[in-house]
């Protein structure tokens, strides 16, 4: 990530203390389900109400809280020594997210959020890299160093660019025994601009749980690999209204220390992120490609006449040189077609994102295809 205002912190974390990690874990899922970290209401809904919990909570949440896998906390929850047992164990864990500095007030510190963003870079960097997701190698910007495109006769050009192919086939075609120094070609190199773009993210309250989970992971992988290839990414967050507004950067840390804050809540104004992607995009180089890549899983519903508004903010980011690409995580046919309509106007692309897991992947496409 770059930094660290915690060098202990980064050490425990290095060193793959579990109790570390498992804290990280905690502290995600606390925001991706929007949980308050308080031990007595936690523990309440655990006992009082298991399949609303098990909702409100999730899987990997109740483990990391309790100690215990989820089946066994709904087996022996009405046993009362058990009961004990469990309250013991979430004020301990509570207890100790307080003294390690990575909760306040019942939600995660700036230390905290940096300990979940740092855990979640590596765990989506080294799974997405396991599934071949980081294999496309984006042109360099400088001309000397970009794709090799054309070829032409070999003058004064560096060893490495020799078109070893094209060289040989030049001899062949000649009927040469073997290749002479005036068969030898050079590949020419295309150049490509840098590209500015901007992951907007639904964090409405239709996207808690494992949604924004998947798209807290796509924001990483897409933010790692975009600034790994001299590219910069820019973030919105929205819901009812724009959240977070973050300008194209390189500063990764910045961007995962904003991606880990999310917490869904609220309506879907689908509009406004686009005027704000717009914006934030407009003040950007002049020679610069811009893209946006929005994700949502719902119509906008914010405003007297959302679609109306949204196809206007996607008319002026068009206008304004702007691609428009939308992922929709399990639209229903009415909001695919809308959702068609406005990448009609962006000239960008959509995708229909029926497994969230792989939203990674759907991301990583987009941004490659934007490049090309």
């Amino acid at each position: 990530m770059g930094r660290s205002d915690e060098k202990g912190l980064m050490h425990s974390v290095l060193e793959n203390d579990r109790e570390s990690i498992g804290a990280a874990k905690l502290l995600s899922e606390s925001l991706n389900y929007s949980i308050p970290l308080n031990a007595d209401s936690i523990l309440e809904e655990l006992v009082s109400n298991y399949k609303l919990a098990k909702s409100l909570y999730g899987k990997i949440f109740i483990r990391e809280i309790t100690g215990f896998s989820e089946e066994y906390v709904e087996n022996n929850r009405r046993i009362p020594e058990f009961r004990a047992e469990l309250k013991k164990r979430i004020e301990n864990r509570i207890r100790f997210l307080k003294k390690s500095g990575l909760i306040e007030n019942d939600t995660p510190t700036e230390k905290g959020l940096e300990l979940a963003a740092y855990i979640n870079y590596i765990e989506e960097i080294d799974a997405a890299a396991s599934r071949g997701l980081f294999g496309k190698k984006a042109s360099m910007k400088k001309a000397k160093e970009g794709e090799r495109t054309e070829s032409h006769l070999y003058k004064r050009d560096r060893y490495r660019d020799i078109d070893i192919a094209g060289t040989v086939k030049l001899a062949i075609r000649r009927s040469h025994q073997s290749i002479e120094s005036k068969d030898l070609k050079a590949s020419e190199r295309e150049s490509r601009s840098a590209i500015r773009i901007v992951y907007a993210l639904d964090s409405s309250g239709s996207m808690t749980g494992e949604k924004i989970e998947q798209c807290k992971k796509a924001g990483i992988a897409l933010s790692h690999k975009a600034i790994s290839d001299n590219d910069s990414v820019g973030l919105v967050i929205f819901g009812r209204d724009v959240k977070k507004s973050i300008p194209p950067t390189k500063d990764i840390h910045l961007l995962l220390r904003e991606i880990m804050a999310i917490r869904p809540h609220g309506e879907t104004d689908i509009a406004s992120a686009i005027a704000e992607a717009a914006r934030i995009l407009s003040s950007q180089e002049k020679n610069s490609a811009k893209h946006l890549i929005l994700i949502t899983d719902a119509m906008p519903t914010r405003g007297e006449t959302p679609e109306e508004d949204t196809k206007r903010a996607a008319s002026a980011a068009r206008s304004a040189g702007i691609t428009i690409s939308i992922v929709g995580i399990k639209l229903d046919r009415k909001a695919e077609e809308f959702a068609e309509k406005i990448v009609l106007m962006g000239k960008g692309r959509f995708y229909r994102a029926r497994e969230i897991a792989n939203l990674d992947r759907i991301v990583l496409e987009d941004y490659y295809r934007a490049i090309e």
